[in-house]
């Protein structure tokens, strides 16, 4: 008796354990940034009342969009439709996210004034969300008139959503004009932060939920070989930064170097005056992330 009670207390460990967070739990928030040249928006994105449009049951959102999920044909989809025009480029529905979508599939062509957008998963891979695992799906935005102007990889999380904004799967034309981010998410009043599985690298990291969007978070991910460093040292980057730079300055703030960075995952030292001891900021320009560390000069 002893033993099936302790067997029944483990499965239900296990499960409460193991339990994912869910996309339409009420109780999940997500805070995103928006950074543009005429200003930055820090806003809130939480679930609302539900509500019936031509017969189908949505989801409202805290703003004039309404969402719901569609588990038709074996598919776990996340469908939105905006009746204000604010995020999508229409009032049609469109998929916000798949959570069962494979490599090459599209998640939406978006027919804009001067152009046809389509966007297509390019990778699957997974990450850990406070212990647990979830699948993490790499997607780009495709232009049939531009394709030089969309180049970057966008990333969303199984349940939880995309890394840079909660509404960028339909609106990705936005990418290419400013900073757009995923500052933090919750679910049930608890921070939920997500790590990769093969790096200690921050998806979503715990601290952008107590700053200020003023704030530089200074991140410690990056690492120098060779160390003691030399001219031919560099710096290496936890992802590839697409747009960025490099600031290298000594003991008395003064600034000795200042250099581009465009997608890179490393970059050069350099040659410095003297030996000693130097400070560095690496600046994401379009995550907004900064890392910042010391080296020894040789």
């Amino acid at each position: 008796m002893r033993i099936t009670v302790t067997i029944l207390f483990l499965l239900l460990h296990a499960i409460t354990y193991g339990q994912k967070i869910q996309f339409m739990d009420t109780t999940n928030i997500w805070s995103n940034y928006r950074w543009y040249w005429s200003g930055t928006w820090h806003y809130n994105t939480s679930f609302g009342n539900q509500a019936m449009l031509n017969g189908i049951s949505y989801r409202k959102l805290n703003n004039n969009a309404y969402i719901r999920e569609d588990t038709s044909n074996s598919k776990k989809r996340i469908i939105i439709k905006d009746l204000s025009g604010s995020y999508a480029i229409d009032t049609n529905e469109y998929i916000l996210y798949d959570f069962t979508a494979a490599i090459g599939d599209t998640l939406n062509k978006i027919i804009t004034i001067d152009d046809t957008l389509t966007t297509i998963i390019t990778s699957l891979d997974s990450c850990l969300v406070d212990s647990i695992i979830y699948k993490k799906w790499a997607w780009k935005c495709f232009s049939a008139n531009y394709p030089l102007r969309y180049t970057i990889e966008y990333y969303y999380i199984e349940n939880i959503g995309c890394l840079q904004g909660f509404y960028m799967p339909i609106q990705p034309y936005v990418g290419t004009s400013g900073i757009n981010k995923l500052l933090c998410f919750r679910n049930n009043n608890k921070i939920v932060a997500a790590t990769t599985l093969s790096k200690n690298q921050y998806y979503l990291d715990p601290m952008n939920c107590n700053v200020s969007i003023n704030e530089i978070q200074t991140k410690t991910l990056t690492t120098i070989a060779p160390n003691p460093a030399n001219l031919h040292s560099k710096i290496n980057f936890p992802y590839t930064v697409v747009s960025g730079s490099l600031i290298i300055t000594d003991i008395l703030g003064r600034k000795l170097a200042s250099k581009s960075i465009i997608n890179q995952t490393a970059i050069p030292i350099g040659e410095l005056p003297a030996a000693g001891v130097y400070f560095y900021t690496i600046t994401d320009n379009y995550s907004g992330n900064k890392f910042a560390g010391r080296f020894v000069y040789q």
